[in-house]
This record gives C-alpha cells, sequence and structure tokens, in this order.
C-alpha cells in the first residue's frame, strides 16, 4: 500500500478542512473568502537585488534557434536576468540556488488573449454557435452578475490556472480592469490589461485614467491597453475614436477581427469591405494592435497586416469549440505576420492551457495544408518569443537571456509520456500536457515551487468559486 508522506497528508488535511468548511457554512464563508484578498493590493513587485542562481540540467532560452543546451546556470538579480552560461566549477555567491535537475527550463509561456474572468462561466453553453453563445448566454449573464467582487474572483480562479501551466504574461480584454490590475499585482504576474471600450459595468475614461496614472511607465507588472470588442459590435465612431485615445496615451489595442463568416458578411453588408479593410480605414491597426482569431482573413487582408505590422493572436481550441474555423497560419507566417497564441476565455474553450493550444494549433494546420508543415520551434515561440512580439514586449520577456525580466518556468520531464528523449523540444509541443510544469518564476519571484503555489491559499478561492456557481445557476 503505498503509504503518503507528511507533506501530502498535510495537503489533503488542509483540502478537507476548507470543504467541510464551505458545506457547513455555505453562503456566509463564500461571501467572507470573496471579499478577503490573498495578499495586500497594495504590495509591490520584489525590487531588491536578491541574487538567485537557477542550475539547469535542460535549458531552452530561445535566443538561438531552438537549441536545447545542457547543464545551464541561470543567474537572477532582482528582477532581471544577469547572465547565463554553463555551470562553473564553482558557483558565484548567491542567496538561493534552485537545482531543477531532470527539468527542462524555458521561458515562462505568453498568453495573448484571455478575458479571465470569465472561467467563472466555464462550461456554459457548450453546445452552442459564437453568436448564440453570446446572444442567449454570455451577454445576458454577465448583465446580471459582472460586478468588482465578480472579477476579483474570476481572476484569482484565472491567475491559479495560469501559474499551474507555467504562464507569467497575459493578455487581457474584459470589464472591472482596475480590479484585475490589483490581483495582477497581488499574484505577481504579467499583464496587458485592456479596458473595453463598450462596457456598460465602469466608465472606461474613469478606468482608463486610473491605470495609465498608477501603472503606466512606473510599473512593470501591469501595462494598461484599449480593447473593442468587435468590428461588429463597435460601431465606426467609436472605433476611430479608441484609435485617437491609443495614439494620445500611447497605448496597445486588442480586438477580435474575422472570427466568424457571419462577420465577415455583416461588415461587408455595412460598410462594403471586409474587417481588416474597415479596421484600416478607423485606424485600429499597425504594430501597437492585436488582431485576435483572424480566422477568416483573405490575401488581401493579410497584406494589409504585413504592411502595417498588424501582429495576430491564434485561439485554435476556442475556435474549433465554437465552429469558426481554423485560421490560415501557415499563411500567415509564410507572408511574415507575427503571431502569437492565446486561449481565449475558458468559458469558450474551457482552459487556459497553452500546451493544448500548442498542440491542436500545429495539428489544425497539418490537416489543413497535408502537403505543408510546421515546426515546433514555430509554434513554441507563439507562446514566448513571438508572442512578446505581439504584445510589444520582446526587450524584455520571451527569452532567457542577460537583461531580461526574469520569466522562467520548467517542466519536470520524469514522465512516462517524455521518454525517450528523442527531441525535447517536440515533445513540449506534442507531447507535454502543462501538468508538467512545477516550477514557476515571475519578475524574479519564485510564484510555484515544486508543484505549490506560493503564499496561495488555493482552496478558499475554490470555495468561493463553487458558492457562485449557485448564483449563476438561478441567473441563467
Amino acid at each position: 500500500m503505498l503509504k503518503l508522506g507528511e507533506k501530502e497528508k498535510g495537503r489533503m488535511m488542509n483540502q478537507k478542512k476548507v470543504f467541510s468548511q464551505v458545506y457547513r457554512t455555505g453562503q456566509e464563508f463564500a461571501s467572507s473568502t470573496l471579499h478577503s484578498p490573498l495578499r495586500s493590493s497594495s504590495q509591490k513587485p520584489q525590487n531588491s537585488n536578491k541574487i538567485s542562481i537557477i542550475l539547469c540540467e535542460y535549458l531552452l532560452s530561445m535566443e538561438e534557434e531552438g537549441e536545447i543546451k545542457k547543464d545551464q546556470m541561470i543567474v537572477v538579480e532582482g528582477s532581471k536576468i544577469h547572465s547565463v552560461g554553463p555551470i562553473p566549477e564553482s558557483l558565484p555567491q548567491a542567496e538561493e540556488v534552485i537545482r531543477l535537475n531532470n527539468h527542462l527550463v524555458c521561458p515562462g509561456l505568453i498568453n495573448t488573449h484571455t478575458h479571465l474572468p470569465m472561467v467563472l462561466f466555464r462550461g456554459l453553453g457548450d453546445h452552442l454557435t459564437l453568436k448564440s453563445w453570446l446572444e442567449d448566454i454570455i451577454f445576458p449573464l454577465e448583465k446580471k452578475m459582472v460586478n468588482p467582487d465578480f472579477i476579483r474572483l474570476g481572476t484569482e480562479l484565472a491567475l491559479l490556472e495560469l501559474i499551474k501551466s507555467g504562464v507569467t504574461s497575459v493578455c487581457d480584454m474584459y470589464f472591472h480592469t482596475p480590479v484585475m490590475a490589483e490581483v495582477f499585482e497581488s499574484y505577481g504576474l504579467r499583464g496587458v490589461l485592456a479596458v473595453d471600450m463598450l462596457s456598460s459595468f465602469s466608465d472606461w475614461k474613469e478606468d482608463l485614467d486610473y491605470l495609465c496614472d498608477r501603472y503606466k511607465g512606473n510599473n512593470q507588472l501591469v501595462y494598461p491597453a484599449i480593447a473593442c470588442h468587435a468590428p461588429y459590435t463597435c460601431s465606426a465612431e467609436l472605433l476611430k475614436m479608441s484609435a485617437q485615445e491609443a495614439r494620445d496615451r500611447k497605448l496597445p489595442v486588442a480586438i477580435h477581427v474575422a472570427e466568424t463568416q457571419w462577420e465577415i458578411s455583416e461588415i461587408k453588408k455595412r460598410y462594403g469591405k471586409t474587417p481588416v479593410a474597415h479596421l484600416k480605414d478607423c485606424g485600429i491597426i499597425g504594430p501597437h494592435c492585436v488582431f485576435v482569431h483572424c480566422v477568416h482573413v483573405n490575401e488581401t487582408d493579410m497584406d494589409i497586416m504585413v504592411e502595417t505590422g498588424t501582429p495576430l493572436s491564434y485561439n485554435p481550441e476556442s475556435n474549433m469549440k465554437l465552429g469558426s474555423g481554423t485560421a490560415p497560419i501557415l499563411r500567415a507566417l509564410e507572408k511574415g505576420i507575427t503571431i502569437g497564441m492565446g486561449t481565449d476565455g475558458a468559458a469558450s474553450n474551457n482552459n487556459l492551457n497553452l500546451f493544448t493550444e500548442m498542440d491542436t494549433g500545429a495539428k489544425l494546420q497539418k490537416l489543413s495544408h497535408p502537403s505543408k508543415t510546421i515546426s515546433a520551434r514555430d509554434i513554441f515561440s507563439m507562446v514566448t518569443s513571438s508572442a512578446a512580439k505581439v504584445l510589444g514586449l520582446s526587450h524584455c520577456i520571451g527569452k532567457i537571456q542577460a537583461g531580461f525580466f526574469a520569466d522562467i518556468m520548467a517542466l519536470n520531464l520524469d514522465h512516462p509520456h517524455l521518454y525517450p528523449r528523442n527531441d525535447l523540444l517536440n515533445h513540449l509541443v506534442y507531447s507535454a500536457s502543462g501538468g508538467e510544469v512545477d516550477f514557476v518564476m515571475c519578475h524574479g519571484k519564485v510564484l510555484m515551487k515544486e508543484s505549490e503555489i506560493q503564499g496561495v491559499d488555493m482552496f478558499r478561492v475554490y470555495a468561493s468559486a463553487e458558492m457562485i456557481k449557485e448564483k449563476i445557476k438561478q441567473a441563467l
């Protein structure tokens, strides 16, 4: 019979204790936990000059063409990587030495498109098309459910899921963005957080002013941005106004583009052109804009994106689930469009796991174009170095190299599906599931070690999510 160690026993006891408390006190417990932050929202990222050494058996830094090096040392000073190189005979002095034997160490993953609080809508309307799912389930639920407490809880739950699968940076568009920013600061993840210009839940200008005043230029974890939902929900006037705001404030813009055939027909009916051409006329175009989905872009659309340097966020699993189609990623790569991967919201995926996106996304392209191939290196760059470029952060994240922020994750290779180690990069894309990730560092701070998320009461969040489920059921 397998015997549990003290650590495992303690973890199980803690889980039982928390959930027994949930069932004893019900809604009262959920309400109290919903309002208690895991850490002080005023807590700042660590900016000390603490020196940590990470010893890597295998390192994929993304500095070079997908080369995996053995026996490498990363020196982290404060929030940044000081140096990377072979492990010396004598280690330099450091306050912490992290030994990652039997691990593959990689840059922290970057999710280029999410709606994080929508994790609380996970599993609803899974049988519907995008239009029906939005109009019959999501939009009515949002009207009834979305408030600052809902946003805080949903963001907390989502960040736990992201950390567990090695994600350290996210581009998100949703509501009550200042609340989300506080949670990102508290948890220590990096977020490009876009204020929705169509939001009826809060004043977009007030939210944008707050984010820019508090974070722009003086914070390295939260980056304000502007979100326009889509060309079919935003008027031409709103799009032009958003483009001007982005220029004036020097902010990025995220927008869903050409996601369905219905959208293509609708925009052609209204404006006589494709969504991409329409957005160009409105000024929503260029390297600072993230075009999400682009499932139904044509050759001319892609030429416009190339000419303007507009990047693309590829969300294969959400596109499949909602029956939207498959984005022409191989053609976009051939043309030189910068591509990152995103999960979309967990309500339309139904998770935030970039490992499944890599696997599915690569196979979909091969299925769509049997005579063409896409390399594991190209796919992995879509969640690291190329994804950083999509978000305008390629100067500081997406690679493990000196001067970059210390955003690092590692996979434990001691799993049967990762043997034999014929090609670890291929295994990373096609064999790994994300559950192998057991170490995560963001901005020089360890967020997860030996699969344990540090300094977070996860079961408090889980319990609160279970309780809000009952309110969602009543609202349907």
